[in-house]
């Protein structure tokens, strides 16, 4: 079992200003009159998105609580017999088609989202200028991949799994996973 640590106040201090820096450098296309614009790659996915520095350290140290939230879902047992258990009980409701695993990953979604998770979400959101039917058809759903992402992630380090090469930073690796994750929110595919 691999301890999967939180972070220190200090590192949660500093974190969204690594976060900012880092994308800046990496990402970075432009500026407009709103904010920079950012040419980003998460998986297999580039977009573009336009924000500000302020919207972009909102939405890190939204990010951190998201982290906190995961790992204290993980340390109450929530692991992936009781994900695959809860996902039993509703397999009948689940069409063997091609949105099967789309589905899937949602219902896990919404089972490990307590109401607090539920609320940081909707605060995410609106950080990141997302609301009605765009959040709930399009930004949403992947958004919520990325969240399930980290957790499996993050639950199979815990178990003492070797999920990547360098499993020393798993915890900034996957708030930076979650962080890019928040700015397709609001983007144009590439």
């Amino acid at each position: 079992m691999r301890n999967i640590r939180q972070f220190t106040p200090e590192e949660v201090e500093a974190i969204p200003d690594v976060l900012l820096q880092t994308v800046q450098k990496n990402f970075m296309k432009g500026d407009t009159e709103s904010g920079h614009v950012y040419e980003v790659t998460l998986r297999e996915f580039t977009f573009r998105c336009t924000y500000s520095d302020d919207e972009l350290k909102t939405v890190a140290s939204l990010i951190i609580e998201l982290f906190d939230m995961i790992m204290e879902r993980i340390s109450e047992g929530l692991d992936q017999k009781a994900l695959d258990q809860m996902l039993a009980s509703c397999q009948k409701i689940i069409p063997e088609d091609d949105t099967k695993e789309l589905i899937t990953t949602l219902s896990y979604v919404k089972y490990i989202m307590n109401e607090e998770m539920e609320n940081l979400y909707i605060k995410i959101a609106h950080t990141m200028r997302v609301d009605g039917a765009h959040l709930f058809l399009v930004a949403g759903p992947a958004f919520q991949s990325a969240i399930y992402s980290c957790y499996d992630i993050l639950l199979r380090a815990a178990a003492g799994e070797q999920i990547i090469d360098n499993m020393d930073n798993i915890e900034i690796q996957s708030v930076y996973f979650l962080f890019r994750a928040t700015m397709r929110m609001n983007s144009d595919s590439l």
